[in-house]
């Protein structure tokens, strides 16, 4: 079962700042007070031609205009540090982005699961599907890397009330203008999708309409059928 909820999440600066790491050059140096995935982030983000590759053995390389450099750590931090990096890329402050869950799952002959999320950054969907990939030893890692967007300690009475409409807001448009969010309204195997039940019930209805519309079909071919077996039989009786 899942640890997330249908909320807005941002990543937590100060717990990647604890997920440790080494990075070195390409003549083995550890470049210094880079440790964690936050300051690598820090020490990366304004390289210019900066690349990002994951290994098939899940090592992570970056490049840059100036050398290249391997990062040793966990593979769960490789993934981590890595969309960090492609979002700076695209001038996108990846701290201010809105992860909203929507959805789990597990490979089929693997053990690891996801949690699925769709990326929101100034209140435009940028990523209708980004998966955190864990093995189960991992999901409290998971969980732990993500906060609650609401504010802790609010400056206004009413500060999280926006906050959680603006959450609303973007789920809405999830599931009304892309096209994950309106396949999720049709997966019948999903409970009705969060903060747009009429989505499910208008699906219903339309169902509703389609079986009923169906079975008049098959009435009114029914009677068809019968009054051309009872024309017949009357010609019969008439023009023997």
């Amino acid at each position: 079962m899942s640890q997330f909820e249908p909320i807005s999440y941002q990543l937590d600066s100060e717990y990647l700042d604890k997920a440790l790491l080494e990075v070195t050059d390409e003549e083995g140096q550890v470049l210094p007070d880079v440790d964690s995935v936050t300051s690598a982030w820090a020490h990366f983000f304004e390289k210019e031609d900066l690349q990002v590759e994951v290994g098939v053995t899940g090592r992570l390389t970056i490049s840059t205009a100036e050398k290249k450099y391997h990062v040793e750590t966990e593979w769960f931090w490789h993934s981590v540090l890595k969309k960090l990096l492609e979002l700076s890329s695209q001038e996108i402050h990846p701290f201010t982005v809105w992860f909203c869950w929507f959805d789990s799952d597990a490979f089929v002959d693997d053990v690891d699961e996801m949690e699925i999320f769709f990326l929101v950054y100034e209140d435009e969907i940028i990523e209708e599907i980004y998966s955190v990939y864990y093995p189960p030893g991992d999901r409290d890692k998971c969980r732990a890397m993500f906060l609650s967007t609401a504010a802790h300690d609010p400056l206004t009475r009413n500060q999280n009330k926006y906050i959680a409409a603006r959450t609303v807001a973007l789920y809405r448009k999830f599931y009304t203008e892309t096209r994950t969010g309106k396949l999720a309204v049709l997966r019948s195997d999903l409970p009705a999708p969060y903060y747009y039940y009429e989505g499910r019930e208008s699906l219903e209805i339309q169902s509703a309409l389609v079986s009923i519309s169906t079975s008049n079909l098959q009435i009114r071919n029914l009677l068809m059928g019968l009054t051309v077996l009872g024309l017949c039989v009357v010609a019969i009786l008439i023009f023997p």
